[in-house]
């Protein structure tokens, strides 16, 4: 076969991934997008933010970063919240393809979802018997989620259970959640008539600590009153107390499969308008009694990757450092729960980071191949150019 040029890579389709956010849920998605919107599948992908602390509000003014318009990609994922939807409608209008990694109240653009059916049955069945009432707390505009509801009512009349929810005018961004100190009345008054104990569960990010503080604050204990359980990352999940019970959605598999869609369409293909993606799973922790051991801790792991890994540490190096557990159960309980093998996550995690920096800095491969935690160049080029179809500079080179 033959090597990748730089004049090869001129035709690569352009795939930009728009998030409100860059660490944590968003990550995730986005190591879905950049593993497979690479070279080798014909696309080059770039993140782009809007800026910390942008305004959540409807009627504020925002726009899409600037350099996301000068880049003129030939589709655009984003994940983010619906408010700013609307700033993508010049690229709608010009026939760019979008898809929405999260619920919106449209029916004109593609929607890429994790299945909710499964996740509504993961969720029962952990609560099991311990609990007298099951409830789905949903926050935001009632046409944003009314998806949601739907899915919920049709899977409790599979279930034959009754369908109880609450719908809360929203919780804002997670600084604001961070700072919640007082509880609505009407929410309140709906947690207090519950048959106790309840599970009670969101499907929306960062809201299980956001329910903890209104547990906290209508003087209900966790989890001996109401088992709590949300999408929250291990570092978000982490600082409840207890700490919240998560579903672990398959996002990186959502980021992957809307760059399956989007090269799809620019092939001619038709796309359906919506998809659901499976493979959740749940990460138990105090807040449904269901803590993960003191021998086995995902939550440690992952953090360690994620703050460690462009150190050139090993999957030995996680293991000792987080878990008290063999090699062997290591690896079985963290394929089973994230859905690759520890080395596989220290991998990605690598190789994201360098492809961020080559995207946004003009710093030389050999120095980023270092600061990713490859002190072998030629190792990292071998590597690189495996993954992702084309040389370190080549990849540069087509991304600006």
């Amino acid at each position: 076969m033959p090597q990748s040029s730089p004049k090869s890579t001129r035709n690569l389709q352009r795939i930009a991934f728009v998030a409100d956010g860059k660490y944590g849920i968003i990550s995730r998605i986005a190591q879905g997008v950049s593993e497979a919107a690479v070279p080798k599948n014909g696309l080059i992908c770039r993140d782009f933010f809007y800026p910390e602390g942008a305004n959540y509000s409807p009627a504020s003014e925002h726009s899409l970063p600037e350099e996301l318009v000068s880049w003129q990609p030939a589709a655009i994922l984003y994940s983010g919240t619906a408010e700013f939807i609307d700033d993508f409608q010049p690229f709608i209008q010009n026939g760019t393809p979008l898809f929405v990694l999260n619920h919106l109240p449209r029916t004109d653009i593609p929607l890429v979802i994790s299945d909710k059916q499964e996740t509504f049955g993961l969720v029962h069945d952990h609560f099991g018997q311990r609990v007298a009432s099951v409830g789905l707390f949903l926050p935001g505009n009632p046409l944003t989620y009314a998806l949601i509801l739907e899915q919920y009512r049709l899977f409790c009349a599979r279930r034959g259970v009754a369908c109880t929810y609450f719908q809360h005018d929203g919780t804002g961004p997670l600084e604001n959640i961070r700072r919640t100190s007082q509880i609505d009345t009407k929410f309140a008054e709906w947690l207090m008539a519950q048959p106790k104990p309840l599970g009670l569960f969101t499907c929306t990010t960062h809201t299980g600590l956001f329910l903890s503080h209104c547990c906290r604050l209508a003087g209900l204990r966790v989890p001996e009153d109401v088992l709590l359980m949300g999408i929250d990352d291990f570092d978000v999940a982490q600082e409840s107390d207890p700490p919240v019970t998560s579903i672990r959605l398959a996002l990186e598999a959502m980021g992957t499969k809307a760059v399956q869609l989007a090269r799809d369409q620019l092939a001619g293909h038709k796309r359906p308008m919506l998809v659901h993606v499976s493979g959740a799973t749940i990460v138990g922790r105090r807040s449904t009694l269901a803590e993960n051991s003191k021998e086995w801790n995902l939550d440690a792991a992952l953090a360690f990757i994620e703050k460690h890994a462009c150190e050139g540490i090993n999957v030995e190096d996680v293991r000792t450092h987080t878990q008290s557990i063999s090699r062997e159960a290591f690896q079985r309980k963290f394929v089973a729960s994230v859905g690759i093998t520890p080395r596989r996550a220290l991998e990605a995690r690598r190789m994201r980071e360098a492809r961020r920096l080559l995207t946004e800095t003009e710093m030389s491969p050999s120095w980023i191949a270092g600061i990713c935690g490859y002190p072998d160049y030629t190792h990292f080029f071998k590597l690189f150019r495996k993954l992702n179809g084309v040389s370190p500079t080549e990849f540069r080179n087509s991304a600006v």
